[in-house]
């Protein structure tokens, strides 16, 4: 058996609040793979709803901000976690069986702004 791919999860450049993403809902577009990543865009809202499965088991979790013109700039993950350099700005990851749910900014953004408001 094969590893899960790792999931790459897109962001609006300048984008800080919580982010949530709702697993097989009917009528949802499929998360697509692309370069053997599966790829979460989120728009503007900072939601996204699709029709494919949680992934389950070990999987690497990668996060960008994306500028206007498609480039990408990779973010932090959590402080127990090794995504790249600079300021940890992914927090709060948690979620259900049907959903995931984190947040994207500086640390004092995540304190100001509280918990997920469900």
């Amino acid at each position: 058996m094969g590893a899960t791919p790792p999931v790459r999860y897109i962001v609006p450049q300048g984008y800080s609040g919580w982010l949530r993403l709702d697993y097989q809902v009917k009528g949802a577009k499929p998360l697509p793979l692309v370069n053997n990543c599966i790829l979460v865009k989120f728009s503007k809202t900072g939601r996204l709803k699709t029709s494919s499965a949680k992934v389950t088991g070990w999987s690497a979790f990668e996060y960008y901000y994306e500028s206007r013109s498609g480039q990408l700039q990779r973010l932090q993950g959590q402080p127990n976690t090794i995504l790249g350099k600079g300021a940890v700005m992914v927090w709060g990851e948690g979620g259900g069986g049907k959903f995931r749910i984190f947040f994207v900014g500086t640390r004092d953004q995540f304190e100001q702004c509280g918990a997920y408001p469900h």
